[in-house]
């Protein structure tokens, strides 16, 4: 966030898709600190909440897409909502990131190979086991130690979804769209 927050962007849609709303509470959270930090005040509408599945993060994106005006960036929860929101932008005929920034969450191998490759924030896996491991036997050797909160380290890797943000953000209609459904990533039109 403060990534995007630095390069100017004030309207930044949140795309929050996954199994169980309790797994990103932290990741939403920071979100509205951070928008709180800059002095921005948070718009619900902003923020969308949808289920785990591409489709879904892509009519999540075509929901924020369609906001007049539209957000100057959106970040996915995870990196495949972020790809949801790439291809739903791509689609309508926006520009990434000349028209509108995309940013993700987890750093998954495909996402330095999309078009343009994915910012997104990096959690390094193995130092999230071994912190797991460690709470674990920790948990085990007293049972009743009180319930902590840890944080690990992250880590922002800058790709080129990421850019300063436009003057204007005004909608594309759904109509514009290039060669696919709306609401449809990977069909064509018939």
């Amino acid at each position: 966030m403060e990534h995007l927050l630095a390069m100017g962007h004030k309207r930044i849609g949140l795309i929050d898709g996954v199994p169980q709303p309790e797994a990103a509470r932290d990741r939403v959270d920071a979100y509205g600190r951070a928008l709180a930090a800059a002095g921005i005040a948070a718009e619900p509408d902003l923020v969308v909440h949808c289920g785990a599945h591409l489709e879904e993060g892509y009519q999540a994106a075509e929901k924020l897409l369609g906001l007049h005006p539209r957000p100057t960036a959106v970040v996915g929860i995870n990196d495949l909502m972020a790809f949801a929101a790439l291809q739903a932008s791509l689609r309508r005929g926006l520009h990434v990131p000349q028209d509108i920034s995309i940013a993700g969450f987890d750093d998954i191998l495909i996402s330095s190979y999309l078009t343009p490759p994915l910012t997104t924030v990096q959690v390094r896996g193995v130092d999230t086991g071994r912190k797991l491991a460690e709470l674990l036997f920790e948990r085990l050797e007293d049972p009743d130690l009180p319930p902590r909160q840890v944080r690990l380290p992250a880590e922002l890797v800058v790709r080129k979804s990421t850019g300063p943000a436009p003057r204007e953000a005004l909608p594309v209609p759904s109509e514009q769209l290039t060669g696919n459904r709306a609401g449809h990533p990977g069909t064509s039109s018939t």
